[in-house]
């Protein structure tokens, strides 16, 4: 199974992609993405592509923590033409990767911003109302 992911740094967002299986992650890592994972879901071990045109996964240890924030429609708060609602993660980190979905379905925000090392928001737009009931999970890899 294999999810898209992205993570927006300062004014740049960056776009991965994360498969989950079990064992060592083989094969090639897929061209043009900036960033793929691969989730060991048997040892628990996050595995991060080196670069996308070889297979050199590299495992990441320690420190990798996840918070699931769940939202409800009245955490909503409408600002001009926009909803938005913040992510209390409590992680520590400025730049996490996000994952947002409504059921089974990825939701795309319109905006990600980074309040502090704890605190995200996301943005939708108010016209047409894209308020979702969800979840957002956060991760922090050291």
């Amino acid at each position: 199974m294999s999810k898209f992911h992205y993570l927006l740094r300062g004014c740049d967002l960056h776009i991965g992609r994360s498969n989950f299986g079990t064992g060592n992650p083989t094969g090639v890592v897929t061209a043009g993405i900036v960033g793929e994972f691969f989730w060991d879901l048997n040892a628990n071990i996050l595995y991060v592509a080196e670069a996308t045109t070889n297979s050199n996964w590299v495992p990441v240890v320690g420190g990798i923590e996840t918070a699931l924030v769940s939202i409800v429609l009245t955490d909503w708060i409408l600002l001009g033409g926009y909803y938005y609602v913040d992510i209390i993660h409590a992680l520590g980190s400025l730049y996490p990767i996000i994952e947002v979905r409504e059921g089974t379905d990825i939701v795309y925000t319109d905006r990600v911003e980074t309040i502090d090392n704890n605190t995200l928001r996301l943005w939708v737009p108010a016209d047409p109302d894209l308020r979702f009931v969800g979840d957002v999970s956060v991760t922090r890899i050291p």
